[in-house]
């Protein structure tokens, strides 16, 4: 059995051009790799660079990892997108308020939060598929996508001029989600005040970048950290940094404030 890691290149074959993928082995499947039956017999087994698959609840069997966003409702009549089969339960509100904008499960504990004094208006959806390969790429006869590619992993939406010359962009993967603050020019808005809904959970700030969410027995939940800000027309790199200046019970507000 031939092992490969995934990579983007995509125009690397194996040695015997003529040979092809019949099937994927989905038995053989973990959170990383598959498995493929070639067409001269030998197994090609594949690992990608991050989960392709997860388990369901109650079942044991890897399913594929699909992020494409869904528009759903609840009971009270909320209206929100969420990826379509994933182990990232996340929920983007469709008519956002300063209370509910992002409502995140993680590890058993529910955590939402929303800016304050944004445009709450509708978002601009787009997914995006990202298609990864493997470096011995061997084709499904007849067809042109290879099999050992995998699509669907990544989403996005927008919340276009959230502020004046300002966007929300989330991005959603295998493992967790991305927020951007996107400046469309260098004289605009640079500080934002976010308001957490964290339920039971603690938020300690370890430094300027870094925010911890604990349980009551002190295991860390969810961290919250900032990395770098990119505007949209190329200007100087931002650093983000992170303020938390009020905390009680079950909510705390964090001042996000950018420096060059």
């Amino acid at each position: 059995e031939e092992y490969v890691e995934q990579s983007d290149n995509t125009n690397e074959k194996t040695e015997a051009d003529d040979i092809y993928i019949v099937t994927e082995d989905t038995s053989k499947r973990d959170e990383t790799t598959k498995h493929f039956l070639l067409s001269d017999g030998s197994y090609k087994a594949v690992v990608y660079s991050a989960p392709i698959h997860h388990k369901k609840a109650g079942e044991t069997e890897w399913s594929e990892i699909n992020n494409t966003l869904t528009e759903v409702s609840d009971s009270s009549d909320n209206v929100y997108l969420e990826p379509k089969e994933s182990p990232v339960d996340v929920k983007f509100f469709k008519y956002g308020n300063s209370d509910n904008l992002v409502k995140y499960n993680i590890n058993g504990y529910e955590i939402s939060w929303s800016y304050e004094n944004g445009d709450f208006g509708l978002f601009k959806k787009h997914s995006t598929s990202s298609r990864e390969k493997s470096k011995a790429n061997s084709i499904n006869k007849n067809k042109d996508i290879p099999l050992d590619s995998v699509e669907k992993t990544e989403s996005r939406l927008k919340y276009d001029h959230f502020y004046k010359n300002v966007d929300i962009e989330y991005t959603v993967t295998s493992e967790g989600i991305k927020e951007d603050i996107i400046l469309k020019n260098d004289n605009v808005q640079n500080e934002f005040v976010i308001k957490y809904n964290i339920g039971s959970l603690t938020a300690i700030q370890t430094n300027s970048r870094l925010i911890t969410l604990y349980d009551g027995e002190n295991a860390t939940i969810f961290v919250l950290f900032s990395i770098f800000n990119f505007s949209s027309i190329g200007f100087s790199t931002l650093i983000m940094k992170l303020s938390l200046f009020f905390s009680i019970t079950s909510l705390f507000t964090l001042l996000s404030g950018s420096i060059s």
